[in-house]
Parts: C-alpha cells; structure tokens; sequence
C-alpha cells in the first residue's frame, strides 16, 4: 500500500496494526505529477469533481497576475 498509494508508513501501521508482510510489487509509482509545470504553474485539481452541478478549481502560480480562465466541453466547445 505505501509504494502503491504513496501512503507513509504511520498511516498503514494504522491502518493494518503492525499485521502484514510488506511485497515490494511497485518500485516506484506509474504516475507522478510534478509539484509546478516549467513555467511555475500548478493545477491542484477539481473538487468536489467535475460532475456535479458545481466545482471548485484550484491552482497556484509563480507570482501575482492575470488570469484567463476557458471551460470547455468534451468536445472543446466553450
């Protein structure tokens, strides 16, 4: 569970009491996102999720500016 959730390991003591074998499956995980994109900006997700009737969207940038924001459809339309 820590290699695979990237849970640290207070968390799955917890959660199975001491009480299991650790298997090495995953060295490493499939997919990491990067903490900022090259130019600094960050999307820190959507939340509750984007099916409900309303959604926050949250995201960082390297210093105070601008923003533009487009929401689009699965088809790209705004």
């Amino acid at each position: 569970m820590k290699n695979w959730l990237g849970l640290n390991t207070n968390t799955v003591d917890q959660v199975f009491n001491d009480n299991f074998q650790t298997i090495p499956f995953l060295d490493e995980a499939l997919y990491s996102q990067p903490k900022t994109g090259p130019n600094g900006f960050r999307l820190n997700g959507v939340y509750p999720n984007p099916f409900n009737s309303s959604t926050m969207i949250s995201f960082t940038l390297p210093k105070d500016q601008s923003v533009i924001i487009r929401l689009l459809d699965i088809r790209g339309r705004v």
